[in-house]
């Protein structure tokens, strides 16, 4: 920002346009507009003075030594790999050798029970090898979901039932919130192994299409509509007489 080092690392801790307002004020003042003459949060005070310090350590090889630092080594820390299959979150920890809740920090964007072929999935550099070992010696299914289409008329309670999980469940695992409609012809997510029919493929799966409720007039509408009713009887009843 404005070709200064400075506010551009405090502008991706306190956010470019806060940054920018205190720059424009403090020139509309005639004061300095370089970092040291703007006022910021502790927060984003502190920020560049401890980026620049952690520069200065790890650019100096004696000074970290003296200061008992272990070498970092230069080289990615992790590594990013392209499912070619439906594989459960809990399953692809489990082959990563990682707990389930580090997986899932580590992936966000996989907030389903199920990750998608053709997906890339975050692991650290030290687990890629130990992942791609256990995948080729995994010989049981990979997931154990599958996608089921809902039919016209069909109530999500039912299907829940039907596959042997809670209807809460059932929307966690489709990121759905709760007691929202479904139309029929989507795909969502069920457990496997209940004989399902109608089923879809996980691979061309897509986002669950919800029909939205239909908003509830307010109270002075609706009062509206009654005072308009009102009058036109009155108009009614006077042309009458």
């Amino acid at each position: 920002m404005q070709g200064d080092w400075h506010l551009a690392l405090a502008s991706y801790n306190w956010g470019e346009g806060a940054v920018k307002r205190a720059v424009e004020k403090n020139d509309a003042r005639g004061l300095g507009t370089d970092y040291g003459s703007l006022k910021m949060p502790n927060e984003t005070r502190n920020y560049v003075p401890k980026l620049q310090a952690l520069k200065n350590i790890f650019g100096n090889p004696k000074l970290m030594a003296e200061l008992g630092i272990p070498e970092v080594l230069n080289k990615p820390y992790f590594a990013t790999v392209d499912t070619t299959q439906p594989i459960d979150v809990k399953i692809a920890a489990r082959l990563a050798e990682m707990p389930i809740s580090e997986f899932k920090a580590l992936n966000p964007s996989h907030n389903r029970p199920v990750i998608m072929a053709d997906s890339a999935v975050v692991i650290p550099e030290d687990k890629l090898q130990t992942f791609k070992n256990n995948l080729k010696k995994y010989t049981a299914p990979l997931t154990q979901w599958q996608a089921y289409t809902i039919k016209a008329g069909e109530k999500i309670s039912k299907v829940a039932a039907r596959f042997g999980i809670s209807l809460t469940e059932l929307y966690e695992a489709n990121g759905l919130r709760p007691r929202v409609s479904i139309r029929h012809g989507s795909a969502i997510l069920v457990p496997a192994g209940y004989g399902a029919i109608d089923l879809a493929s996980l691979e061309n799966m897509v986002e669950p299409r919800i029909i939205e409720p239909r908003r509830a007039k307010s109270i002075r509408s609706k009062s509206a509509k009654y005072v308009h009713r009102g009058q036109a009887r009155r108009v009614v009843k006077s042309s009458r007489k």
